[in-house]
């Protein structure tokens, strides 16, 4: 946990030796882990340069890629780090990228690959729920969000999902239900209670709103 004193090693060792894999990768996660993400993808960079076919690296540069906002060029590490193997959290994190530039159908294939490769990757469900909401396909969004609260009740985003399909599906009172179910786990969540708010005021309970 001295996360300071680690970095400082890395960086003894690296003026050392500029292009060491392991001191570059370790200072890249360092940094990342202290939200300094501008250096975390440059330490990460000068590591794959020196091993550009290590998968955890790449996934790492794409994670901290992902969070810049640099989406193009995170997806293309995550499919570099999947064409080395065939990882369920890469599928998972392809599939974030792609929700963010919006590819809303391709993000669902890679949940599904996710999902083919771990069948109990409770929050690929949820995630692919919020993938079937933005196309549309609320009854898969539903199917998809009780998937993932099957295997981990305490979803709190999944009972979200699942209220925001259920309301599309006309179905009410289930959708009130499900906000309720998920203001149980996390009371002050704002998205959640402005969804619940909005609903309300839908059935004209405009106190409770």
């Amino acid at each position: 946990g001295q996360l300071k004193e680690a970095a400082s090693l890395c960086r003894k060792i690296l003026v050392a030796e500029p292009a060491n894999f392991d001191a570059n990768h370790m200072l890249g996660l360092l940094r990342a882990r202290e939200g300094r993400f501008v250096e975390a993808a440059e330490a990460l960079a000068n590591a794959l340069k020196a091993n550009p076919h290590n998968a955890e690296a790449l996934s790492n540069y794409g994670n901290v890629l992902m969070i810049l906002g640099h989406l193009e060029e995170a997806l293309l590490s995550f499919e570099a780090a999947l064409s080395l193997g065939q990882v369920p959290v890469l599928w998972f994190n392809r599939g974030l990228v792609l929700m963010k530039l919006r590819r809303f159908e391709d993000a669902v294939a890679s949940y599904d690959s996710a999902l083919a490769l771990a069948p109990d990757y409770a929050v690929a469900f949820q995630s692919r729920a919020a993938a079937f909401c933005e196309l549309g396909r609320f009854s898969d969004a539903l199917a998809s969000a009780d998937a993932a609260l099957r295997l981990k009740p305490d979803l709190v985003d999944a009972f979200y999902i699942r209220g925001m399909a259920l309301w599309r599906l006309k179905q009410i009172e289930a959708a009130l239900d499900s906000y309720n179910l998920a203001l149980e786990i996390a009371p002050r969540a704002p998205v959640i209670l402005n969804s619940r708010g909005i609903l309300l005021g839908v059935m004209e309970r405009h106190e409770a709103a």
